[in-house]
């Protein structure tokens, strides 16, 4: 079983308003930075289905986020991580969709960093196709 994770440091998920109310073009700019961020860590890629898992470790003077919220938080991460489809310019490859066949099981979690100091970790596993 394949196993990639990294960490990025001083990076905090916007929240679902934050997302909702964000001008395409600003959304888009944000995607393409962490884009470059992730690219940095030299990701591999996972043919199948994966076993996707995120933590976000909030900072000092931020709070948890409930959890739709969090979920929802995620989506940039996602559509990043994912593989260019269509007219869209942003996604690594590093997974072939987003949809429930290709994340078999994605679980999202948040607790308050140590340090104070925001940042998410990410970890892919394969896992065995269903045939």
């Amino acid at each position: 079983m394949k196993t990639w994770t990294f960490t990025i440091e001083e990076w905090d998920l916007p929240s679902a308003n934050v997302l909702m109310r964000q001008h395409w073009g600003k959304l888009s700019k944000d995607k393409r930075l962490l884009e470059a961020i992730i690219y940095s860590f030299d990701p591999p890629e996972f043919p199948g289905p994966v076993e996707l898992r995120i933590v976000r470790q909030y900072g000092k003077r931020k709070r948890a986020y409930d959890p739709d919220n969090l979920y929802f938080s995620v989506k940039p991460l996602i559509d990043v991580l994912k593989k260019r489809k269509g007219r869209s310019k942003i996604g690594l490859g590093v997974i072939q969709d987003d949809n429930s066949d290709i994340i078999r099981e994605l679980r999202v979690r948040q607790a308050r960093s140590d340090d104070g100091i925001p940042r998410v970790a990410v970890s892919i596993s394969d896992l065995p196709r269903e045939d």
